[in-house]
């Protein structure tokens, strides 16, 4: 099987003096989300909020142990399965991710005048598609998986 290439424009979000994130545009289905790119997450996190509202007849899992984020403390989530996801041309069907209250991250974004976050991409997929971020062209190349 061939490897299949694909470049992702990303945005860079400023954040005040404090730094930037890297925003792309994926598609849950038919509903576009904006996730943040974070090579620090270990897994790919989406909003408990909008999983709930694109799939309100999933049953979540509640993960098996609590996660851990920057600000310190556990956090309660959930798994959900994607049951198909669009990154730039590539589609990846029945991904497994974390789902996780975003109210205190998006609190923080309307107060920097920055629109709603859906999600995080870590380090999970970022691997897995051998991820490439491109600060000059603000291009993020990703590959298929290897089957």
């Amino acid at each position: 099987m061939s490897v299949a290439e694909f470049t992702i424009p990303f945005k860079l979000l400023r954040l005040g003096e404090e730094g930037v994130h890297i925003l792309v545009k994926v598609a849950l289905g038919r509903r576009r989300a904006d996730m943040i790119i974070d090579t620090g997450a270990s897994q790919t996190v989406f909003d408990l909020t909008f999983i709930r509202n694109i799939y309100p007849e999933k049953v979540l899992k509640p993960l098996s142990r609590p996660s851990a984020g920057v600000g310190g403390g556990d956090i309660q989530g959930s798994m959900v399965v994607i049951p198909r996801m669009k990154v730039g041309g590539m589609v990846i069907a029945s991904y497994c991710a974390a789902a996780i209250d975003f109210s205190h991250v998006n609190a923080y974004y309307q107060s920097m005048g920055l629109g709603q976050i859906h999600g995080v991409l870590g380090g999970d997929l970022l691997l897995k598609t051998k991820a490439r971020i491109d600060y000059r062209t603000h291009e993020i190349i990703i590959q298929t998986p290897e089957v």
